[in-house]
């Protein structure tokens, strides 16, 4: 009865741990939640993606969204759809952080990879452990291309969750 109990709470307290990525002291001002856009003066890509900051009164930013100096934008919660897609086939979705000085500096910091269904469709909603940091001299950009069949252009919707911290 005592192991029992004891592998229980144990698995409370892991999963208790797990479901808390971002800190309980965040102030709903520094929650945020970015939608993918396309089209933006000097996006990502041939499609030119950005990230808009999505507002609590349901309206949205216009310009593309920039941490503020001095914070650090930490990226908790992905969603991505992606359709049109070859059926069946595995699609990987990427979020990349690209330095706005130098283009040429970006590097990967989160995947996601699906099997689409028959009609090729598929997505996920993906909350990680730990996140990943954004900092004010980048931004981030989206990718989904899969080798030939691959298309940012099927790439439906992305929204991005995570919260802001002073830089320390």
């Amino acid at each position: 009865m005592r192991i029992h109990v004891l592998i229980v709470s144990f698995a409370l307290c892991a999963m208790g741990s797990l479901a808390q990525t971002r800190p309980s002291n965040v102030k709903a001002s520094n929650m945020v939640l970015l939608e993918l856009t396309t089209g933006a003066k000097d996006g990502c890509g041939p499609l030119k993606f950005e990230f808009v900051r999505t507002l609590p009164d349901g309206t949205a930013e216009t310009d593309a969204y920039r941490v503020p100096e001095g914070r650090v934008l930490v990226v908790t919660d992905v969603d991505w759809h992606f359709v049109s897609g070859p059926p069946n086939q595995l699609q990987v979705f990427r979020l990349l952080v690209q330095n706005l000085g130098d283009g040429a500096k970006i590097r990967r910091a989160f995947e996601s990879a699906v099997q689409l269904n028959g009609f090729g469709i598929g997505g996920a909603s993906e909350h990680m452990t730990t996140g990943f940091v954004v900092a004010p001299q980048a931004r981030i950009c989206a990718d989904a291309t899969q080798g030939m069949d691959g298309s940012v252009m099927r790439l439906s919707k992305v929204l991005l969750r995570g919260y802001l911290m002073d830089w320390q």
